[in-house]
């Protein structure tokens, strides 16, 4: 299974309403609230032209919108390659030229 499907079978479990990020404002987001968001952002990443295989690099901070890229990026069938935001561009750059 990939690892973009484990919030699916939760919720698919019943377990949807059930907290699946503690986000830093103090609220959450539950396991039926990130599936949709999931599905939503896969099929913008489709619809602009992501494939199956190509890489998709993700600079950001540790949050909501970090992981709901990184599992539509997987759900595309994109390599996703997170990146911390925190990162100098020359490393940010090395990372891509390997990519």
């Amino acid at each position: 299974m990939k690892i973009d499907r484990i919030v699916e079978e939760v919720v698919a479990l019943g377990r949807g309403a059930e907290a699946a990020l503690a986000l830093e404002d103090g609220r959450t987001l539950s396991y039926a609230e990130l599936s949709g968001l999931i599905d939503a952002a896969a099929q913008i990443l489709t619809d602009a032209g992501l494939a199956p295989g190509q890489r998709m690099v993700l600079v950001g901070e540790n949050s909501e919108d970090m992981v709901v890229a990184l599992l539509a990026a997987i759900r595309a069938g994109a390599w996703a390659v997170p990146l911390n935001a925190r990162m100098s561009a020359g490393e940010v750059d090395a990372i891509c030229a390997h990519c």
